[in-house]
């Protein structure tokens, strides 16, 4: 697939019509002829529904389409045994440059053997382009040590601390922390390795001598980089787009989002006001806050930085959650305290077939499901063909998708129970 290409781009083996649309890190648009095609098509077709779906992070080109292509393939096969709306959808899926290494098992939630090496030097590159220039040497001096020190740890944390720290409220989804410095970089380090117990797996070591292997920091870090930079995209990039399709189509507007790209399309309408409503949101594992929907986020006082997304949206939003996400349901909490006072994580044994209640105010939305928000959960995902109508209302719904491991990992968003999600948020009443 020609990257600058402007018009459709054909996925193997789906019949809808498929369009790309690409964003820098910073939401520059770099296939600038693309919407402007696109919305020159929609003027022909202003009645077609449209699809935007963004990826997360730990996705490249090849992954990122064959996502989209799997989703879509599912959804083609609801629509032809169980019916599907009067016009053909057209999806557009969105490209952002996300980094490799999340916490959850990595070449294999992503599907890519042997990644390891790739996939270090990728985060490695990724990260240093996030500093000023005077500071990449030592970081790449850094990166390439396979264990830090105490002191060496710190020094990360100096290096990343004035960009990470510079985010705005619009960045903050719930109660989570806005930055890092030294003592919380290591106290997350320190915690992490605690509750895995098991310094094989990467994590700190307090003894004589304090080290930790490399690429545990460096995963840290990539958490708030890329949740700064999805942001950014939705904010500056797919806002815009959003905001011409609304205004150029008649048709309804589906944004699906999976783990950051959750972010993206949250931000992209949070950022503006709209010409009109989005028809839904589907968030697929979202790696957001589990408060960015609430009315008041505890100790902040203020509302979900998301909420207004409920009053821009004629149908649901909806949001799956899963105990098997181990990114999402066992680290996500434990990073994001940082800069707080996370008190006791709450250790209550779950059923194996719930996701279970979120153990800190840090918790994320692709772990637990959202609260304080007015919010329907659901103990499991629907089987396709089973009817929801809650999902062609005004409301926030979230699904559990433990039982059965439905959703069995970060990765596992493309398989038939959620595109017959979708299925259902499109079909008319």
């Amino acid at each position: 697939m020609e990257a600058n290409a402007a018009g459709p781009a054909p996925l193997p083996g789906i019949s809808l019509e498929t369009w790309i649309v690409r964003f820098d890190k910073h939401g520059g648009n770099t296939s600038p002829d693309t919407p402007q095609v696109l919305l020159d098509r929609l003027a022909a077709t202003p009645d077609s529904p449209v699809i935007v779906f963004s990826h997360g992070w730990n996705n490249n080109d090849k992954y990122a389409t064959e996502r989209y292509a799997k989703f879509l393939a599912n959804l083609q096969t609801h629509f032809s045994t169980h019916g599907g709306s009067a016009r053909p959808p057209i999806f557009v899926g969105l490209r952002w440059p996300s980094m490799w290494f999340p916490f959850d098992k990595a070449p294999a939630a992503a599907g890519m053997a042997n990644a390891e090496a790739v996939g270090l030097a990728q985060l490695k590159e990724e990260l240093a382009e996030e500093l000023l220039e005077a500071d990449r040497r030592r970081f790449r001096a850094l990166a390439d040590l396979p264990r830090l020190s105490e002191s060496e740890v710190g020094e990360l944390a100096d290096l990343f601390g004035p960009s990470l720290q510079s985010l705005g409220a619009a960045d903050i989804e719930g109660a989570e922390a806005s930055g890092i410095d030294r003592k919380s970089l290591l106290a997350t380090l320190q915690a992490l390795q605690a509750d895995r117990d098991s310094p094989a797996d990467g994590g700190a070591v307090r003894g004589k001598d304090w080290y930790v292997d490399t690429l545990f920091p460096l995963r840290v870090l990539s958490v708030f980089v890329m949740k700064n930079r999805a942001g950014m995209v939705g904010r500056q990039g797919v806002s815009r787009l959003v905001r011409d399709i609304l205004r150029k189509s008649r048709g309804p507007l589906h944004l699906i989002g999976h783990s950051y790209g959750a972010k993206v399309v949250l931000a992209a309408v949070a950022a503006q006001s709209l010409p009109r409503k989005v028809d839904s949101l589907l968030l697929l594992q979202p790696a957001i806050s589990y408060l960015c929907f609430a009315e008041k986020v505890p100790e902040r006082g203020l509302p979900g930085a998301y909420r207004i997304a409920l009053s821009r949206t004629a149908g649901s939003v909806a949001a799956t959650f899963s105990r098997w996400d181990s990114s999402l349901h066992w680290f996500y909490h434990r990073i994001m305290w940082m800069k707080n006072d996370p008190g006791e994580l709450d250790v209550a044994a779950e059923a194996l077939d719930a996701a279970g209640a979120p153990p800190n105010r840090f918790a994320a939305l692709g772990g637990y499901g959202p609260r304080d928000a007015g919010e329907i959960l659901v103990s499991e995902l629907p089987m396709p063909g089973t009817a929801t109508p809650a999902l062609r209302e005004e409301c926030l719904i979230a699904f559990d998708g433990s039982l059965g491991e439905r959703i069995s990992g970060h990765g596992d968003v493309s398989n038939t129970y959620t595109a017959w999600l979708l299925h259902q948020q499109m079909k008319k009443i």
